[in-house]
């Protein structure tokens, strides 16, 4: 599963799901929309509700309230111009072949084009649409994933809960056959353009940054009360992705500390590679076997097994070389795993 920030469009293929969850409203968001439909295997999900933020943590919502029908009925004709929408009341029994679900005041579908997968009284909860080679699931309701709902349903003391089941079903029958699974956020308007600046905000490259700052800094001094035209001078620190890199590699050397300090940064960025993908950090010996998994799927030509071999040979070596090389490929093993998100 990778979650996007950014070229969704671009991250997915014939064996991956693109899964557009609850878009919002907005112009950038209908532009991103026109693009991502086109994608082969599509789960589309639609609003239902609108959430006002805490104004102390906007993560936390402060109020929520139902959209009007008008919201998810525009995202639903992009894909059915004749489809519509109605609010059912109570707990309506759900016929399924994904299971039962446990919805409250249901958002229902008439849309005769539409596969019915779940429905009620005639109104479909789930429904499909086959466009030559492609493939477009909508939900209509996303009551049964969200954080409030997923848990209903059965007795989940149990085992899992009737909704967790029915979304657990809805995504395996909805991705191709050993494909993956893409969930946008560039509709909830979470464009990731700055990733390389981030990066020279945080270890092990914020030390050459704040180099870069201080260079800045005495450059600017030296040239108060200068009279004419300096001497253009190549810069202190080069700019740019690779030059953060070498300096950081430099400043690791010159210290005397490059073997530990490269091999905590060889662990931490293991274990920020697990929790991006969700595997258990208490369970370290499988992570080798399960990062080269993921590597192979996602065709990377970086695997862990190589990294750590590496690693290894390094630690118990006293040559100075091989310090910079280690520290580029472990970054971008790092980033190529978590894909940006």
């Amino acid at each position: 599963m990778v979650v996007s920030t950014n070229e969704t469009r671009r991250k997915v293929g014939r064996d991956t799901l693109l899964v557009l969850a609850e878009p919002i409203e907005g112009a950038q968001t209908e532009a991103l929309l026109d693009d991502l439909m086109g994608a082969p295997n599509v789960l589309l999900i639609l609003p239902k509700w609108r959430a006002r933020p805490w104004p102390g943590n906007r993560r936390w919502a402060r109020d929520v309230e139902r959209v009007d029908l008008r919201r998810p009925t525009e995202v639903l004709r992009r894909v059915d111009s004749t489809a519509a929408l109605t609010f059912d009341s109570g707990k309506p029994a759900v016929a399924s072949r994904f299971g039962n679900p446990e919805l409250g005041d249901p958002q229902l579908a008439r849309a005769p084009r539409a596969t019915a997968l779940a429905s009620v009284d005639g109104r479909w909860l789930v429904g499909s649409y086959q466009r030559g080679g492609q493939r477009i699931w909508v939900l209509t309701d996303p009551d049964i994933l969200n954080n409030h709902g997923i848990d209903n349903g059965g007795d989940p003391s149990n085992g899992m809960a009737d909704n967790a089941r029915f979304a657990l079903a809805l995504f395996r029958n909805a991705m191709p056959e050993g494909g993956s699974v893409v969930f946008d956020e560039t509709i909830h308007g979470f464009i990731d353009g700055n990733a390389l600046w981030r990066a020279a905000l945080r270890p092990p490259f914020l030390i050459a940054t704040l180099i870069a700052g201080l260079a800045f800094v005495l450059l600017l001094w030296a040239a108060v009360g200068r009279i004419g035209k300096p001497v253009a001078d190549s810069p202190a620190i080069p700019m740019g992705h690779s030059a953060l890199i070498d300096n950081t590699t430099e400043l690791l050397i010159v210290g005397g500390q490059k073997k530990q300090l490269l091999d905590r940064y060889f662990k931490q960025s293991a274990v920020e590679v697990a929790k991006a993908l969700h595997i258990k950090t208490t369970f370290r010996p499988a992570w080798p076997q399960r990062f080269d998994e993921i590597a192979e799927q996602r065709g990377l030509k970086v695997r862990y097994h190589d990294i750590e071999t590496r690693m290894t040979a390094f630690m118990r070596g006293d040559q100075r070389s091989g310090a910079r090389a280690l520290a580029v490929d472990i970054y971008q093993w790092k980033k190529a795993m978590t894909d940006g998100s």
